[in-house]
């Protein structure tokens, strides 16, 4: 557990703590009053604070939460009102357990007590270093810097410390775990290559956020790397395979992108390089490391929540409606409320290639999820999420589509249950699909509805704050023709990957498996 860093003050008739809380769920706070001590606990953080007067719990006690400054006030009464209580600068006799205090009281010569050989089974407490190792600013437009600092010891979020290790070691770290593990997982892979009835029945699903008509693609039409698909179907045609439709998707992306008020995306060449698709397999590649800031503004609504009255409990009691259509209806009563949860805050994105790369890999993991759950979510749904995307298991950014696309082919084929290239480029399809819509507000309900699971979950919850919160804000804002834009850019990715492109031994184990099938 880690000791949050607070303070003590008082008034005539109230012990006053504040304490600096970050990413903590207020649900999980609780307080326990006894004699002169208070004892605070909520995920994952531990305060026991002994004084020299005593306090009482009574229905004056009170506890406010300010989420701008990520602070909880705590108003503990006293029970002698107008009592001065001593020492409430000296933290350290504070924290103290019994036996340290006693050992802190000057003992006269000759004057030695058993209490000096008792055992101390209090848990000791010492400050949280609160300070990152790196400067980096990374999650939604890099509107973050040392995030997870003050709970990376204590809760599995990220699959690495984020704040002490850099960017290009993250992603040479990523990359040698992925290929090792898909290595130990190949036979995985190969058995799902062989034995793919259960791929194909899952490639039939209709998936909520298709557009009224749409019908999903067939197994033999996704099956071949760089086949055509038509993201705008619908009436659910699809476009020949051909050099043709290609380039005509290509002048149907310039037309649009010029009528668009938004900037183009930034050509690939002219981004720092992230990976190297050639070089992807390999772990001794360099990074060019796209760190620098983001130009942003922030304008928090001022607002505190008392503790025991956090929405978030509520929520528990309402289910998400993973199988309301998401295209073209008005918003359900869940979804609004979600919204008017989001905090009200602007945004402005400079780097938007980042941004919008960023969000395609976060609705790859969705649509995985969505199509192998048959559209209902479970228990399991935020473990698919975290972990096919590499911005949240990671951190990481993309610096052009084409890097969204070769990343999240690599994980989806090394650690979910079902590992399928061609279910793989199902859900790139998908994404590109939802983009070319041009409806912003189906790809809000998508992240409204990652964030109710990511939210309930005990240690991955602040990924909400740190991506799918401020996506969900943003995009409201953007416009029709920007989200196709980046459809088209998108469609362009995926039919110039390759399996090469992927870096691992893919098209090996396919030669094995139809040679002994």
């Amino acid at each position: 557990m880690i000791t949050p860093r607070f303070s003590c003050t008082q008034d005539h008739n109230f012990v006053i703590i504040i304490m600096r809380l970050v990413h903590v769920k207020i649900s999980d706070v609780q307080f326990v009053v006894d004699g002169k001590r208070i004892t605070f606990t909520a995920k994952p953080y531990f305060l026991r604070l002994t004084f020299d007067q005593e306090v009482i719990e009574d229905e004056r006690a009170k506890a406010t939460f300010d989420v701008d400054k990520e602070e909880m006030k705590v108003l503990v009464p006293k029970k002698n009102p107008g009592e001065i209580f001593t020492d409430l600068d000296c933290l350290t006799k504070l924290l103290s357990t019994e036996i340290e205090r006693k050992k802190l009281i000057e003992v006269l010569p000759g004057d030695e007590s058993e209490d000096e050989e008792e055992e101390d089974y209090e848990a000791r407490q010492n400050i949280a270093n609160t300070e990152g190792d790196t400067n980096e600013f990374y999650g939604f437009n890099d509107e973050f810097s040392n995030f997870f600092a003050p709970i990376q010891d204590s809760h599995d979020i990220a699959e690495c410390k984020v704040d002490s290790v850099p960017l290009d070691k993250r992603v040479e770290m990523m990359l040698a775990a992925e290929a090792e593990d898909f290595i130990n997982g190949s036979d995985h892979y190969l058995a799902d290559y062989m034995e793919g009835d259960h791929i194909k029945e899952l490639l039939t699903q209709r998936p909520t956020y298709y557009t009224d008509g749409m019908d999903p693609p067939s197994f033999e039409y996704l099956k071949g790397l760089g086949a055509s698909y038509n993201t705008n179907q619908a009436t659910g045609q699809n476009i020949t395979c051909d050099d043709d439709a290609d380039e005509d998707m290509d002048s149907q992306s310039e037309e649009e992108t010029e009528s668009s008020s938004s900037a183009e995306p930034e050509p690939a060449a002219a981004v720092p390089q992230f990976i190297n698709p050639g070089d992807i397999g390999r772990t001794e590649f360099t990074t060019g490391g796209a760190l620098s800031g983001y130009v942003t503004t922030a304008n928090w609504d001022a607002k505190e929540h008392v503790v025991g009255e956090d929405e978030r409990e509520n929520r528990n009691v309402v289910p998400v409606p993973e199988n309301s259509t998401m295209s073209g209806h008005e918003l359900t009563t869940w979804e609004k409320e979600e919204l008017l949860r989001l905090p009200k805050k602007n945004h402005l994105v400079v780097k938007e290639q980042e941004v919008m790369c960023t969000l395609i890999d976060l609705l790859a993991a969705y649509c995985y999820d969505h199509i192998t759950t048959e559209g209902e979510g479970n228990t399991e749904s935020v473990w698919t999420y975290t972990k096919l995307s590499a911005t949240l298991s990671y951190v990481v950014k993309y610096p052009s589509p084409k890097h969204a696309v070769v990343s999240f082919y690599r994980r989806s084929v090394t650690y979910p249950i079902h590992r399928s290239i061609v279910l793989s480029k199902r859900c790139l399809f998908d994404v590109a699909h939802i983009l070319s819509s041009g409806d912003k507000m189906k790809v809000v309900r998508i992240l409204l509805r990652m964030k109710w699971h990511v939210d309930r979950d005990d240690f991955k919850h602040p990924l909400s704050k740190l991506y799918l919160a401020p996506y969900a804000v943003w995009l409201q804002t953007v416009s029709p023709d920007f989200l196709r834009k980046w459809g088209s850019a998108l469609t362009s990715a995926i039919m110039n990957t390759t399996k090469a492109d992927i870096g691992l031994p893919l098209e090996d184990i396919e030669s094995f498996g139809d040679m002994t099938g």
